[in-house]
């Protein structure tokens, strides 16, 4: 699809969202495996320099979601404050 200037591209795929920003004359490839989509979805770009920039953009999509998942999961069991603290540990020392 042809864009002019910096486009945010969101890409709905099941029940994720997966967020990019696209630039002119940007060819994304994206591969994945339906049973495994969060795990092997790949987005490679026909331009090496920005790789970089993609693959950042998909690990913060990873830490974004993993992030909003831990704190719905809180409103159903609301642990206590020593366990929520150990999780967000947990997640930031991950990643």
């Amino acid at each position: 699809m042809p864009i002019t200037g910096m486009q945010d591209l969101g890409i709905i795929l099941k029940d994720s969202m997966f967020r990019q920003f696209v630039l002119p004359g940007d060819t994304l490839t994206m591969t994945w495996d339906n049973n495994r989509l969060n795990a092997s979805l790949k987005i490679k770009s026909n331009v090496p320099s920005r790789q970089q920039e993609i693959d950042l953009m998909r690990r913060l999509d990873t830490m974004t979601y993993r992030y909003i998942a831990m704190e719905q999961g809180y409103y159903r069991t609301m642990p206590s404050d020593t366990a929520i603290a150990a999780q967000i540990t947990a997640l930031y020392n991950r990643n």
